[in-house]
């Protein structure tokens, strides 16, 4: 959920490589948690409700948002020099808002 919080932040999505597997499974999420921010990212992409009629739709847009969420995680945690701790901090720091 992170990882799709981060993507839809900043505002891209990545679409999966062709025959990878789908990230995101339906058991695995929350239905009074989750799903309800999921459907919110999935209206807030379209600007269209009937996007919730459509799951597989609202579960695309999720895991392009998670894939680029994924990509901004590994670019600053993995390919910068330093302590992965302290780096995940700054990720945390950089990326919540003020209020947390």
């Amino acid at each position: 959920m992170w990882a799709v919080a981060l993507g839809f932040q900043a505002g891209h999505k990545r679409p999966l490589a062709p025959g990878r597997q789908q990230p995101f499974r339906w058991g695995q999420l929350s239905q009074e948690l989750d799903m309800p921010a999921l459907q919110a990212i999935a209206v807030a992409d379209t600007g269209d409700v009937d996007v919730l009629l459509h799951k597989d739709q609202v579960l695309r847009i999720a895991e392009e948002y998670a894939n680029e969420g994924i990509r901004l995680i590994d670019q600053d945690l993995i390919d910068q020099p330093g302590r992965l701790l302290w780096k995940l901090a700054d990720v945390l720091r950089r990326h919540l808002p003020d209020t947390v």
